[in-house]
């Protein structure tokens, strides 16, 4: 009884291996199979080529979580009753 329990962890260990070496084997072959592959941006004429660059610059994310920053703050400051310099500032 405890030879077959041995035996059959013995095989388990071997099936896990061999799925390691495969997931392993088809991960590496996707990779270089991607580095083949030109960049998908590759086909963009230039106009849209410069407009992918600028909007994925990190500036540009920059500059809309400043935007998004000022309209949350703004939405914050305004209230019920609030003084004529808010309402003038806000606008």
């Amino acid at each position: 009884m405890l030879l077959l329990l041995l035996i059959m962890m013995m095989m388990m260990m071997i099936i896990i291996i061999i799925i390691i070496i495969i997931i392993i084997k088809f991960g590496l072959v996707f990779s270089c199979i991607e580095l083949l592959r030109p960049p998908y941006w590759s086909s963009y004429s230039k106009p849209r080529l410069w407009l992918h660059t600028v909007v994925s610059s990190k500036y540009f994310d920059l500059g809309i979580a400043a935007v998004i920053g000022v309209n949350v703050f703004t939405m914050a400051i305004e209230h019920y009753n609030m003084p004529k310099v808010i309402s003038i500032f806000i606008r």
